[in-house]
């Protein structure tokens, strides 16, 4: 996985640390393995992370994004009946 840097995330974890997830809060709400969400983000299926010292985080909004995306098909499907 190859986060990027940013000073920006860093300041948003302390003004809102609830808007900031961490790599296993990903996997949990995901349901998917570390290895697993690594592997998305390689293949740029997922947003890449942002790395805070030694640790990795993800915005709260872009896994919310992440996930309407993924359904915005099926959220659109009015079906037949």
């Amino acid at each position: 996985m190859a986060p990027s840097s940013s000073p920006v995330a860093a300041t948003s974890f302390a003004a809102d640390p609830q808007s900031i997830l961490t790599k296993q809060q990903v996997c949990d709400f995901l349901q998917m393995s570390p290895r697993a969400l690594e592997m998305a983000v390689r293949r740029n299926e997922f947003p890449p992370a942002v790395r805070v010292g030694k640790r990795v985080y993800w915005s709260r909004k872009s896994v919310e994004n992440f996930i309407r995306e993924q359904f915005r098909e099926q959220d659109a499907w009015r079906g037949g009946f």
